[in-house]
């Protein structure tokens, strides 16, 4: 019977969303699904049973009539494009996965590119070490850590230029794709929130140590030990933030490349999500959490005023519904 319904599919993918081509599916998979059922109480096989049905109603455009969809059928668009394989799917989203996450150790490295420096001052100040060695050495250990985020940028870069058709050629998937996506994709929110939980717990609470070690001593080492703390913090945060992320967009990007105006374009509910009708406003909010994420550490980190910078991200959240307010719609991608 799943070969039934994904022939079934496959034959209304490319029509237009509509009540008449939704009730005529609906219709049609019923009369399917009940000759199925008569075939397998005769004592046919499955194979048999299925083989009847889709040769006796696999053939759209015998039943058009029948079904009072032969308008639809003649405003049929056109094909979507190419049919990306299964294999081409999961191959996408561990590509988009892997790189995500070398990315994601760029940007924290990144973010640890004071420590070298901060840890020779703690040397110096700590041990009474020359400040010549230390400091070499926190060169050293700065351009090793830059040099290493710019190649894992930059070879990720590369790695993922196979897959930049996805947004510029026309490409679609099927209904058993689709399905083993949006399985896959409710599996994994879970853990998603988890790790977007403690992401952000760490950034939010990443200046504890430096406010505890600050309140217990007027020591600088100490106090730059918290630092240090921050920082790691911060970044291992933030690592955990991008990563949260990882395959959430590549199952969104997927999931998202058949035209919301066919019926192929509504298999799932990522397709209901909001679109944006100006061109530049949907462009600034696929950024728009880490612009935010940006300015709430920029600004903590200048004043220290964590007790106050919390505010931000409620006044964000006001100004993303006035956004998907004004300019939001709800729908997949129209190609």
């Amino acid at each position: 019977m799943e070969v039934i319904r994904n022939y079934l599919e496959s034959m209304f993918a490319n029509l237009p969303n509509t009540e008449e081509v939704q009730r005529a599916k609906s219709e049609l998979g019923q009369m399917m699904e009940d000759k199925y059922t008569e075939l397998i109480g005769e004592g046919h096989t499955d194979n048999e049973a299925v083989g009847i049905v889709i040769s006796d109603f696999g053939n759209l455009d015998e039943l058009a009539d029948t079904l009072g969809i032969r308008g639809a059928m003649q405003e049929r668009p056109q094909i979507q494009g190419r049919l990306l394989s299964s294999e081409e799917v999961r191959d996408y989203v561990k590509d988009d996965e892997r790189t995500t996450f070398s990315n994601s150790i760029g940007v924290m490295l990144c973010i640890f590119l004071p420590i070298p420096f901060i840890a020779a001052e703690c040397a110096v100040e700590g041990f009474g070490l020359g400040e010549r060695g230390p400091l070499a050495l926190a060169i050293i250990l700065f351009f090793v850590m830059l040099a290493a985020a710019i190649a894992l940028f930059v070879l990720n870069g590369f790695k993922m230029e196979k897959w930049k058709y996805l947004k510029r050629e026309p490409v679609c998937i099927d209904y058993a794709t689709t399905e083993y996506l949006q399985t896959q994709y409710d599996a994994d929110r879970s853990g998603h929130a988890v790790m977007k939980v403690i992401g952000i717990l760490l950034c939010v609470f990443c200046f504890v140590p430096v406010a505890v070690i600050g309140s217990l001593t007027d020591n600088d080492v100490p106090a730059m030990f918290g630092v240090i703390v921050l920082f790691l913090c911060v970044g291992i945060g933030v690592m955990m933030l991008i990563n949260a992320g990882a395959k959430e967009d590549a199952y969104k990007t997927l999931l998202q490349l058949n035209s919301a105006s066919t019926v192929s374009g509504n298999y799932v509910r990522s397709q209901t999500e909001i679109r944006y009708t100006n061109e530049t406003v949907e462009k600034v909010m696929e950024v728009y959490n880490p612009i935010i994420l940006c300015v709430y550490l920029c600004w903590s980190f200048l004043t220290f005023d964590w007790h106050i910078t919390w505010i931000i991200w409620p006044i964000a959240a006001v100004v993303r519904h006035l956004i998907n307010s004004i300019w939001g719609e709800k729908g997949g991608q129209n190609r």
